[in-house]
């Protein structure tokens, strides 16, 4: 077995790892009765608003504290051990401070927001929350590349050449470009990475400088095309349709699935803040079943950006390049099982974008 396969299933054997911890760090908070607990202290707030509100912040640190060892290995200690981080530890704890921060300050009126909607709308409550649940998508996609990104990475403007040829492309193709920025991923990580991240006058595309220092201009610009095409596709508010759906979907099942099993878990309704745990296990157990659906839409999508990648730039030698290059950059595996990828691949595997690109007509 190779390195790559050998780094994979390490990544994924954690993965399932933390879903475990999660799930039993909501299960010990349900079981050992300290969410009743909570919720008896917060019900001394003096309105419904500041009481789920305080049920929550307390909440929060549940299981972001039973994950926190787990986080830091996979994401530091495992990275290191294969060459790929070179964030030192402190720095490592600076981002997790960072992301508990933004977590909190997300977290909090998201799940208030949610149970007083439960709480308030009656039998519709599970539309009105897929509403809600759209709004937030929104305003997180917003302010995403312009707030959220600068907090763990440096950022600045492409420049020079490489700029002149990424604003002819988007000219090519009608496109009024917002801004291309390069990402300091070098200061964590040696993976290559790119994204489209954005809606509107924030939409931006980022490119690591991990991509454009070890990449050749041809390749970079492959990467742009591909980039451009997500946003030529639409795929950003096809993917905000699509998870609407699935939010509406998921909050109507679980009107009617967690209900019942929450009476049977000794609450009286969903809204019940001492069952909490168990409307949050409920909750990502539903999340769990729907990730294969979601990862398949996810690998459309990245099918039909390389698609146009190729008619943007039609060499096929460049695209496969890019990709053994990526490969090797990231320690990915170039043919995974193909469960596996079925399942757990938001991104179809090195192999597999190949053999697409060498299908497509010339």
């Amino acid at each position: 077995m190779n390195d790559a396969k050998r780094y994979q299933r390490e990544k994924l054997r954690l993965y399932f790892l933390g879903v475990a911890v999660d799930l039993c760090a909501l299960l010990v908070l349900q079981a050992t009765g300290a969410s009743e607990r909570v919720a008896l202290a917060a019900a001394g707030a003096p309105f419904r608003l500041a009481e789920i509100a305080l049920y929550m912040l307390v909440f929060f640190h549940g299981p972001w504290l039973a994950g926190l060892p787990l986080r830091f290995y996979a994401g530091h200690v495992v990275e290191r051990r294969w060459n790929l981080s070179t964030q030192a530890s402190g720095a490592w704890f600076f981002d997790e401070f960072k992301r508990w921060v933004l977590g909190l300050a997300f977290f909090v009126p998201t799940m208030t927001g949610l149970v007083w909607v439960m709480d308030s709308c009656g039998s519709s409550w599970w539309m009105a929350a897929a509403a809600g649940w759209t709004l937030v998508t929104l305003f997180v996609s917003t302010i995403f590349p312009t707030v959220i990104i600068p907090i763990f990475y440096p950022v600045k403007p492409v420049t020079g050449e490489l700029r002149e040829r990424i604003a002819e492309l988007f000219a090519r193709f009608g496109v009024r470009l917002v801004g291309v920025y390069e990402l300091a991923l070098s200061k964590k990580t040696k993976k290559a990475n790119a994204m489209l991240a954005g809606i509107g006058n924030a939409r931006r595309v980022y490119l690591g400088d991990t991509l454009l220092g070890g990449f050749e201009p041809d390749e970079t610009r492959m990467v742009v095309a591909h980039e451009l095409g997500h946003h030529v596709l639409r795929h950003i508010p096809k993917g905000l349709a699509f998870h609407t759906v699935a939010a509406a979907a998921g909050f109507f099942l679980l009107d009617r699935i967690g209900g019942p099993l929450v009476r049977a878990a000794g609450g009286y309704a969903l809204w019940d803040l001492a069952v909490f745990p168990t409307v949050a296990l409920l909750s990502t157990l539903g999340a769990l079943a729907f990730v294969p659906a979601q990862n398949a839409f996810s690998r459309r999508m990245e099918y039909e950006a390389d698609a146009f990648a190729l008619k943007a730039f039609p060499s096929r030698a460049t695209f496969e390049s890019l990709m053994r290059r990526l490969a090797s950059k990231n320690l990915a595996d170039t043919d995974p099982d193909p469960f596996v990828e079925f399942v757990f691949y938001s991104h179809p595997s090195i192999s597999n974008r190949v053999k697409r690109a060498q299908s497509l007509p010339s």
